[in-house]
């Protein structure tokens, strides 16, 4: 993303923004342990790939700065989890991540900030990649 949407974005990311994530998730994710149970569910083909630990993306939310707004944007974990939901069956709190995350995405793509230009893509790799996953790409990666 370019930094100064991500910037713009940041200054956004109000507490209106933090009670919707929290209307969202039907739990007060302010409730975290940070105990890191939700990163040990996640796949570990995933995890190495996250620059946060769900967690830590909990925290920065706490912590409320532009900063840590901006590093919560600009984290590939948001894009990262597949919501498979093994993290909120282990939450000693039952913090809903995958509805964080989506409610993260949302912001972020309502935004008009695209992470996916499809006309960038080129017909070779159309061609092999297959339909379903263009269409979940396009579908997360775009408004």
């Amino acid at each position: 993303m370019e930094k100064d949407s991500i910037e713009l974005v940041a200054k956004k990311m109000s507490e209106k923004a933090i009670e919707k994530i929290e209307e969202v998730d039907g739990k007060n994710f302010r409730s975290c342990l940070m105990c890191g149970k939700c990163a040990a569910s996640c796949s570990p083909k995933i995890r190495e790939q996250m620059d946060l630990a769900p967690w830590r993306l909990i925290n920065l939310l706490m912590i409320g700065t532009k900063e840590a707004m901006e590093q919560v944007l600009n984290s590939k974990t948001l894009w990262l989890c597949i919501s498979c939901s093994a993290c909120v069956s282990r939450c000693p709190m039952k913090i809903n991540m995958p509805k964080i995350m989506e409610a993260l995405r949302t912001i972020i793509l309502r935004e008009g900030i695209d992470l996916l230009d499809m006309n960038k893509i080129s017909a070779d790799i159309l061609n092999e990649i297959p339909q379903m996953g263009i269409i979940a790409a396009s579908r997360k990666l775009t408004e």
